[in-house]
């Protein structure tokens, strides 16, 4: 079962089709645009407004407060507010805030390591594999250059 209007055809050239959720979309977008002409033609800014006038207002205040508490930024037209963009910059510097406590916590986590008995350990260990191999280096060095004046 499917309740979407798109299976009405109302008109049909080649590959362009003109169904039901086109038509009725186009005319909610023409009853909305003519109300609104309707209600705003004989707008008052003086002290004295019709109830009409009054009623709108409150309803588009409502809806104001509502888009305001919802998403936590001030509803109007065009741009965003300076506001929103501060809090982008500001989210940008607490992202990189984060990482450089990570990266501070890292690096108190490695000094820590290192000045424990397990980081002794493995300096020594360290310390033992370099002399080895160091040791080796040479010995190796020392058969070649034995081989060579020989």
């Amino acid at each position: 079962m499917s309740i979407t209007p798109d299976d009405i055809v109302f008109w049909q050239w080649g590959l362009l089709r003109l169904n039901a959720t086109i038509v009725l979309t186009w005319i909610v977008m023409i009853v909305l645009t003519l109300i609104s002409w309707l209600v705003t033609r004989r707008l008052s800014a003086g002290s004295q407004f019709a109830r009409w006038q009054n009623a709108l207002e409150v309803l588009v205040t409502g809806i104001h407060d509502q888009i305001h508490e919802v998403s936590g930024q001030e509803a109007g037209l065009g741009q965003p507010e300076p506001q929103t963009k501060h809090g982008a910059r500001e989210k940008v510097q607490a992202e990189q805030s984060k990482q450089a406590d990570e990266k501070r916590r890292a690096i108190d986590r490695l000094h820590r390591f290192f000045h424990s008995e397990e980081g002794a350990v493995y300096r020594e260990t360290r310390y033992q594999q370099h002399d080895h191999n160091r040791q080796s280096q040479r010995t190796d060095l020392t058969q070649k250059s034995s081989h060579v004046f020989l």
